[in-house]
């Protein structure tokens, strides 16, 4: 069988041009240009000067290839993934990570280039690779990058990126961080091989969907159930992390609840959690609302938060709809994708009642001033 990566000898050829290098197996690519001069240009903030990766390779019967490990020398994972031109693995894994999420994965731009154009990945991915080594633009909340290709030999290329929350265990104010993590995943169908690549915020023993990673190299039973249905890989990210929304969800109703307490007092003293929960239908007197610059700055952030994280799970959603949607995975038949959908449109509806209330809480207490004499009441 020919290998789905061609020829040893010039497996590395044009490395330093990706994407242009690919770009002329599809006449309908314009942006390589482009892309390739964007990579350069972000390679002080996208790249890193050391390298620290993993490899996780998976044969036709099981077994686990012996380059399975961890990497920091660049040389070492060029003489891996060159052994892999002849002769691929049926499942190879690409695990990235930086050290300080959302920062730079720690690889080179040389060395990214030669895997990228080893293993042809589609220049769709470098979108997904663009929104590492920042912090996340609040207008790209509701991105995901999502990019799904099929080509004419039945071929299937996936790319996208989702963003979570994971608690941080660092502040007892703060203690739900936002994380994200990117996955490319093309499958082909005629030389019956699957290639990921893996953008994980932390190291794999240190994140959730990256610990799931290392347990498939150490379960017999996992590694049959992957080769199987490679796919599945894609549920696993989601299932790593879905969890975490329910329980931040409650964080941030706790904070909205108890900064309402705070501020809005009446003439007996702090509002009851009985009566914090029917703000929204109090008739509020003039006088007994006391509002400061800061606090409706911390609202207005609590509601900036919640139209945020509204945005990550509706670009989460889109994500696994379409994954449905592709007849090849098979989430349709022998899987089913249905749980994380519902579970997701829960959430954004969640979202979207909370930053309702956080506004009508802001319009309530406007009004209430506005009746009162000499306007906003300062109790700083």
């Amino acid at each position: 069988m020919t290998s789905p990566l061609g020829s040893t000898a010039d497996c590395f050829s044009g490395w330093a041009n990706y994407p242009i290098n690919i770009a002329n197996q599809d006449d309908l690519i314009p942006s390589a240009a482009s892309l390739n001069d964007r990579l350069t240009r972000l390679t002080k903030t996208l790249f890193s000067s050391t390298v620290d990766l993993h490899l996780i390779g998976i044969k036709s019967d099981g077994s686990i290839t012996a380059d399975t490990k961890h990497y920091d020398q660049e040389t070492d994972v060029e003489t891996a993934i060159r052994q892999d031109v002849p002769s691929p693995p049926r499942i190879r894994i690409v695990s990235l990570h930086s050290k300080k999420t959302p920062w730079e994965p720690k690889v080179t731009q040389r060395l990214m280039r030669k895997i990228l154009t080893v293993y042809k990945v589609d220049p769709a991915f470098l979108h997904v690779l663009f929104s590492f080594g920042a912090v996340p633009h609040l207008a790209e909340s509701g991105s995901s990058n999502l990019a799904t290709s099929t080509t004419s030999d039945g071929s299937q290329n996936i790319s996208y990126q989702f963003r979570y929350v994971e608690e941080n265990h660092r502040s007892e104010i703060q203690p739900w961080s936002i994380r994200q993590t990117g996955i490319y995943h093309h499958h082909s169908a005629s030389e019956n091989f699957d290639f990921f690549i893996v953008l994980n915020p932390y190291p794999l023993d240190e994140c959730a969907f990256g610990g799931q990673l290392l347990d498939l190299t150490r379960s017999h039973v996992a590694i049959e159930s992957l080769l199987r249905h490679p796919y599945r890989l894609h549920a696993l990210a989601f299932a790593a992390y879905l969890d975490n929304w329910r329980w931040y969800f409650r964080h941030l109703g706790e904070k909205f609840s108890k900064m309402v307490r705070v501020f809005v007092t009446t003439k007996r003293g702090s509002l009851t959690l009985f009566q914090n929960n029917r703000i929204m239908t109090l008739n509020l007197e003039p006088n007994i609302v006391g509002l400061t610059f800061d606090e409706v700055q911390g609202l207005r952030n609590l509601e900036d938060t919640a139209l945020s994280l509204g945005g990550y799970c509706k670009s989460a959603l889109s994500i696994v709809q379409r994954l449905q949607s592709i007849p090849e995975t098979k989430f349709e038949q022998e899987w089913t994708l249905q749980p994380y959908s519902d579970r997701l449109g829960d959430f954004v509806e969640s979202l979207s009642t909370l930053a309702a209330r956080i506004n009508n809480t802001i319009d309530l207490v406007r009004h209430a001033n506005s009746r009162s004499v000499g306007g906003v009441v300062d109790r700083a």
